[in-house]
């Protein structure tokens, strides 16, 4: 229903837009953007030891004379048998700090991905929320690789849950730029860049509440479902037998701001896979959306979103200290 609403109302389809986002070039174009921000260099190295074949090793390295080595991000990006089905992003191994600061271990991530594969006609093409996607775990990535700490439990993307997605939320605010946009985009047949009117278009399908997220697997930021699965498990985890879950489930969903009227045919309380892991912390997502969006204006506003100056006072003050210093004194920080 939404994406029927934004294509009639805001004429916007989809699957044109991601004619504009090959995932090869569309990848490539993101680690471009990376490597500027956070005066880092990206280095694709053959190894063919993993679990698959197609999976990338990354070899991360600050950019300079002696070229430091930060650490390895491994992608596994495409769908198979088995696997993990959503994205996601792991620290295999944090980054440790050593000596007050003098020596470091690297950090290994792995990012992971299901994005369709490329066919004799045409190559993989990646939506917008894929892209955006794909941003958000990616800051996971770069919260691993820079997250140092002198221990392991607090290194890394290892914070307080109200924080721990700040660092990937604010990522997939580049993928709402107008210039970025134009950056990241390149048809897959004309290598053009997305039209203004496109571009302008999918800006406003952010200010579409996506209430419809259950039901239809959604491309917005989906606040009000974030607040309803923290609802729900609340609800679902008070003392007490014999619950009728779907009445509570009916309950929580009508006394949540939706565009799209409860289904009791839908069931969708039994796709809630986060229930046994964030639960009720879902509250996390909108909150850190929060922190995320006051850095990201702070940083536009401050020599923007491809300054490495900002990139450096990013990492310095918010993610290098991974889960070693409490948040409010981070954001009090790095926003002066």
């Amino acid at each position: 229903m939404a994406n029927q609403y934004i294509k009639k109302h805001l004429h916007i389809n989809q699957d044109e837009i991601a004619e504009y986002f090959p995932m090869e070039k569309t990848i490539r174009s993101l680690l471009d953007i990376y490597e500027r921000f956070f005066n880092i260099s990206f280095q694709v190295i053959n190894n063919n030891s993993y679990w698959d074949s197609s999976i990338q090793t990354i070899e991360v390295r600050r950019k300079g004379v002696d070229q430091p080595l930060i650490g390895y991000v491994l992608l596994d990006l495409f769908p198979r048998e088995n696997k993990y089905s959503h994205c996601c992003c792991n620290c295999i191994i944090p980054p440790m700090s050593f000596d007050q600061g003098q020596t470091f271990k690297p950090a290994l991530a792995v990012v992971i991905a299901n994005f369709s594969k490329s066919t004799m006609e045409k190559p993989s093409l990646l939506k917008h929320h894929e892209v955006k996607t794909f941003f958000h775990e990616f800051g996971h990535a770069i919260h691993v690789l820079f997250g140092k700490a002198e221990m392991p439990t607090k290194a890394a993307y290892n914070t307080k849950i109200d924080f721990i997605e700040t660092p990937s939320q604010l990522l997939e605010e580049w993928m709402w730029d107008r210039d970025i946009l134009k950056m990241v985009s390149h048809h897959y047949q004309t290598e053009s860049p997305l039209p203004d009117s496109i571009i302008e278009g999918l800006i406003k399908t952010r200010n579409i509440t996506d209430a419809a997220h259950n039901t239809t697997g959604g491309n917005s930021d989906h606040q009000g479902t974030e607040l309803l699965f923290a609802r729900l498990s609340l609800s679902l985890f008070k003392e007490g037998r014999n619950k009728d879950i779907t009445k509570i489930d009916r309950e929580i969903y009508n006394g949540t701001p939706q565009i799209v009227a409860y289904d009791p045919e839908l069931h969708h309380i039994c796709a809630f896979g986060h229930l046994t892991g964030y639960g009720a912390r879902y509250y996390s997502y909108p909150w850190s959306k929060q922190m995320a969006l006051k850095i990201f204006n702070y940083i536009k506003s401050h020599g923007g979103l491809l300054d490495p100056t900002m990139g450096q006072r990013y990492i310095s003050k918010i993610i290098g200290r991974g889960g070693s210093c409490d948040p409010n004194i981070l954001m009090a920080d790095f926003l002066q």
